[in-house]
């Protein structure tokens, strides 16, 4: 299972963590599980290894809260989610393809 999350699930201190937190725990459960995910400050990436425990793999990708929102400006008065653009990283979706060329998983949730 490819298993792809905005934000770090951990700790599961507030409402998207803590279902995202959850699902992962659970899904870890029956399948071999990689995790992709965005991390909002330099301290989530070390959050990693508790992950770990769920999960076959764990790729954090830092994300630039300052750039993120700058990006987003540019959608502000169109019709795109602006968590489109915040959310973008061009970073992740490379380890994204790259773990999918080199590995073939059953679903991607």
């Amino acid at each position: 299972m490819l298993y792809l999350c905005h934000r770090i699930p951990y700790p599961p201190d507030k409402g998207d963590k803590i279902r995202a937190f959850h699902q992962l725990r659970a899904i870890g459960e029956r399948y071999e599980t990689d995790l992709f995910t965005l991390a909002d400050q330099e301290a989530d990436l070390e959050h990693q290894a508790a992950l770990e425990r769920y999960c076959r793999k764990v790729t954090a990708v830092l994300l630039n809260p300052r750039a993120a929102r700058l990006r987003s400006l540019a959608y502000l008065l169109t019709r795109t989610p602006l968590t489109l653009p915040y959310f973008r990283s061009s970073r992740l979706a490379q380890e994204v393809q790259a773990a999918m060329r080199a590995r073939s998983y059953d679903r991607v949730f």
